[in-house]
């Protein structure tokens, strides 16, 4: 009997590109969507729940949920997906509290450094940086 192996690539660290920019949501998704022919739809929020912490004997006891617009592209060679990074003036990603969006980009025909020149030629977009987590 032949012996098989199953070889699978774990990708060790998520790449995401971080996004500071001035423009609303909606006129920078229809940016990328022209500059990378695209096409990202909005998707259902993404929200984290947060809760006072009982032991700091708060009077009231305060609920809020932060909420995180998300774009959305797949076709059968690309993925990208913007999630924004303020939500209620919550940032998702604390250590990167200065961008707006963040930004994951899989494709086969583009190479991350295409992205980052790409998205630094929409004039909304103030600067871009990798984000390694």
């Amino acid at each position: 009997m032949a012996k098989l192996r199953l070889e699978i690539e774990e990708e060790a660290t998520l790449k995401l590109l971080g996004i500071q920019s001035n423009w609303s949501e909606h006129r920078l998704v229809w940016a990328i969507n022209r500059q990378f022919g695209i096409q990202l739809q909005r998707s259902e929020d993404f929200y984290i729940e947060s809760r006072a912490d009982e032991s700091n004997q708060v009077l009231f006891s305060t609920e809020s949920k932060h909420f995180f617009s998300v774009f959305l592209y797949e076709s059968d060679d690309e993925q990208a997906i913007l999630v924004a990074n303020i939500g209620q003036g919550l940032p998702l990603f604390d250590k990167r509290r200065k961008l707006d969006y963040m930004l994951k980009v899989s494709s086969k025909y583009l190479e991350e450094s295409e992205c980052i020149q790409k998205l630094n030629e929409i004039k909304g977009v103030l600067a871009t940086t990798r984000i390694e987590c």
